[in-house]
This record gives C-alpha cells, structure tokens and sequence, in this order.
C-alpha cells in the first residue's frame, strides 16, 4: 500500500482509559479487594472481589478488568 494514501482518522479509544468502566468502578473494586484484605478474609481474590461489587452494586463486571485494576499489579 502506498504511503502517501494513508490517512488518520482519529478512531479508536485512548490508550490506558477502560471502555467500559469508569474510574469510580475501579476505586470501588480497590476499596473492596483492601477491605477484605484488613478483615483478614480467607476469600480476597478476584472472584470474591468480583461477587462482592456484583452485590453491592447490582452491575455485572468481568474478571479480566479486575486482574488489571493497579491492587494486584501492587500486590496490596
């Protein structure tokens, strides 16, 4: 393809920004994980995390958004 006809169309989504969470989902998901991290909680990973925000919200959220919210990257 010749590179004089390509063109940028400003489509996509930001790197680095969720496309359908927003950041207070995210903080609330780090409030839960920490949480259950101070009560000691046998259950603190993502599934326990996950089913907690699922009850308390009542809004669905996938297991891999979870794995890349900043509390495990950190290990808190």
């Amino acid at each position: 393809m010749d590179e004089n006809k390509v063109s940028t169309d400003n489509r996509g989504w930001k790197n680095g920004k969720s496309r359908k969470h927003t950041p207070e989902t995210k903080q609330q998901i780090i409030k839960i994980r920490n949480n259950l991290k101070k009560e000691d909680s046998y259950f603190s990973g993502s599934e326990a995390v996950k089913q907690n925000y699922e009850n308390q919200t009542g809004e669905k959220v996938l297991k891999s958004y979870l794995a890349t919210t900043s509390v495990w990257k950190s290990g808190a």
